[in-house]
């Protein structure tokens, strides 16, 4: 067999593997496109309608949601109260430290050898997750706190440390 013969025949197989390939990618991508429009209307289907607006992190209630908070909490006595406020404090400080947890085990489990990728895109996910559970619950317990149902940006303006004083050493 001739090398010309040789180099036309791979040719050949080439043209027709990549032609294959072509129209796979091309049923794969249309595929793919239906897909996303299809999840896309669902998510349009599902979505509030309204709600979000601009200022949705902004109080929702003229008085703070102070009226809310006695309306929800009318038929509780004092005792589920403080025990809610508990519950609420406990489960943040347990999403904490599992959190943390998560955050300690990726270099722990680094030098014991197990030197993965996964390994480290799973725990700071992990801890991401625990972290967003742990604000959750404080911010529930904030509102207890309170005595009112407020917003989320009162509770970062309340939290977060904006107003905090520098102090430097005058010689």
């Amino acid at each position: 067999m001739s090398e010309k013969g040789r180099v036309r025949r791979f040719a050949a197989w080439n043209t027709k593997r990549l032609f294959g390939a072509r129209i796979f990618f091309n049923a794969a991508s249309h595929a793919a496109t239906d897909a996303v429009d299809n999840v896309q209307n669902t998510i349009d289907e599902l979505r509030p309608k309204g709600r979000l607006r601009a200022r949705s992190f902004g109080d929702r209630y003229r008085d703070g949601g102070i009226e809310r908070f006695k309306e929800l909490s009318r038929d509780l006595e004092a005792t589920e109260i403080e025990a809610a406020l508990a519950a609420w404090d406990r489960d943040s400080s347990i999403y904490m430290i599992a959190g943390c947890a998560a955050l300690g085990a990726i270099p722990a489990l680094y030098l014991l050898g197990h030197r993965s990728f996964y390994l480290l895109i799973g725990g700071c996910i992990l801890a991401m997750i625990a972290f967003a559970l742990s604000m959750k619950a404080d911010f529930r317990a904030w509102q207890i706190r309170q005595g009112r149902v407020g917003s989320v940006r009162d509770y970062f303006n309340d939290r977060l440390p904006s107003n905090m004083q520098i102090l430097s050493n005058d010689e």
